[in-house]
C-alpha cells in the first residue's frame, strides 16, 4: 500500500516538474531573452543529467 502511494506521488511529481519546465521554456522562447535556452532539451531529466555530468576543471577551483 505504501509503495503504491509512493509511486503515485513520484509520478505526480514528475508530471508537475515536467509541466513547469515546459511552461518556463515556452515563456522564455516567446520572450526570446535567452537565445541558448532554445537549444536546451525539453526533457527535465536530461537537463538535470546535463548539469550533473558536467565537470568543473580542478584548476579553476584552486586558482589564485
Amino acid at each position: 500500500m505504501q509503495l503504491e502511494v509512493f509511486v503515485l506521488k513520484y509520478f505526480a511529481f514528475v508530471i508537475i516538474e515536467h509541466s513547469i519546465f515546459l511552461v518556463i521554456r515556452k515563456f522564455l522562447m516567446k520572450r526570446n531573452r535567452l537565445a541558448h535556452f532554445k537549444n536546451m532539451p525539453a526533457d527535465f531529466f536530461s537537463l538535470v543529467a546535463t548539469f550533473s555530468s558536467s565537470e568543473i576543471p580542478e584548476q579553476s577551483l584552486y586558482s589564485e
